[in-house]
C-alpha cells in the first residue's frame, strides 16, 4: 500500500470514529470499506439504522473534506462506497454526512438509489427555509412507491422529512 492509499484510509478511519457507530455497523464498515476486497452489497443490508442528525460542524467538515481529498485523487470508487454505507445506515440523515450545502445532492447523487436520494432530499429541504418552495419540484420522484420507500429510510429522531415525503 502506498502512502496516498494509507492516508485516504486514515482520512476514513478518522471519520467512521466521529460518526459514533453502533458496533455492528462499525464491523460492517471495516468489512464493506475494505478496498481490499470485492465490494459486498449484502453487508449494507445488515446495518442498523442510526440517526446522524446530531453531528457537530466539525464531524460534518471532515466528511465534505474526506469527499473533496477523494474526488481530486480519482478515488471515485473509495467514496462511492462511503457513500453508500452512510446512506444504509443513516437514511435521510446521510444528509449530515454526503451533503456539503443545501439541499442539493450534486456529486453524491450518483452512489444513491432513488429512495435514498429522496429522502435524503427531503431532510434537507426540511430544515431549510429556502429549500422548502421547491421541495416538491424535482424531489427526486413523484412515483408514490419511491416516496413510500424513501419514507421507510427516514432515521431523524424528529417526521418532519417523512411528513414532506407523505
Amino acid at each position: 500500500m502506498n502512502l496516498s492509499e494509507e492516508r485516504s484510509r486514515q482520512k476514513l478511519f478518522d471519520i467512521l470514529e466521529l460518526l459514533g457507530l453502533s458496533e455492528k455497523n462499525q464491523k460492517t464498515a471495516e468489512q464493506y470499506l475494505d478496498l481490499d476486497r470485492p465490494e459486498d452489497e449484502k453487508l449494507l443490508k445488515e446495518t442498523e439504522p442510526q440517526d446522524f442528525s446530531g453531528l457537530s460542524q466539525e464531524t460534518r467538515g471532515k466528511c465534505f473534506a474526506y469527499r473533496s481529498h477523494c474526488f481530486r485523487r480519482g478515488r471515485k470508487d473509495e467514496y462511492g462506497r462511503f457513500a453508500r454505507f452512510a446512506a444504509a445506515v443513516g437514511g435521510s440523515t446521510s444528509y449530515y454526512v454526503l451533503v456539503n450545502y443545501g439541499w442539493q445532492l450534486g456529486e453524491v447523487q450518483e452512489y444513491l438509489t432513488s429512495e435514498q436520494k429522496a429522502a435524503v432530499k427531503a431532510e434537507g429541504c426540511v430544515w431549510n427555509q429556502y429549500g422548502m418552495k421547491n421541495a416538491l419540484k424535482n424531489l427526486e420522484q413523484k412515483t408514490p412507491k419511491v416516496l413510500m420507500d424513501a419514507m421507510e429510510i427516514c432515521y431523524h429522531k424528529s417526521d418532519n422529512a417523512k411528513s414532506l415525503l407523505a
